[in-house]
């Protein structure tokens, strides 16, 4: 079983993200901000993880700044979703080691495809 970790803190994001994935058999956990989803951390360790930059108390980056720090942790996809096109943020993120950007408003297959292919390298299917 998947678990995936839905970093946004919009709850109309984190609901379609549900409604595309909830037939897939994979578990959905979700924080509105990346502190929440650092206190997630602690306790579980997800098979990836979808992050929005731009959110109130801690943001993407200052998330990815802590996670890239959690020993073990260091091969779980990030996919970043974002509203955002402003190629020095996107530059910065991908440089904490962030596998892909998808740009909001995505389409759900596109969620879908891209959430499969990164499982899939780690041996796991959507």
């Amino acid at each position: 079983m998947n678990t995936i970790l839905v970093v946004d803190d919009s709850p109309l994001v984190r609901d379609l993200i549900n409604q595309v994935l909830s037939e897939k058999g994979i578990t959905i956990l979700e924080a509105s901000n990346g502190r929440e989803a650092l206190d997630i951390l602690k306790k579980i360790k997800p098979s990836l993880i979808l992050l929005d930059i731009m959110m109130p108390e801690m943001d993407g980056i200052s998330f990815m700044q802590e996670f890239v720090k959690i020993k073990g942790y260091e091969n779980i996809p990030v996919i970043v979703l974002t509203a955002l096109s402003e190629r020095s943020l996107i530059d910065k993120i991908r440089a904490f080691g962030v596998k892909d950007v998808l740009f909001k408003p995505f389409s759900p297959a596109k969620l879908r495809t891209t959430i499969q292919q990164y499982l899939k390298q780690g041996k796991s299917k959507v």
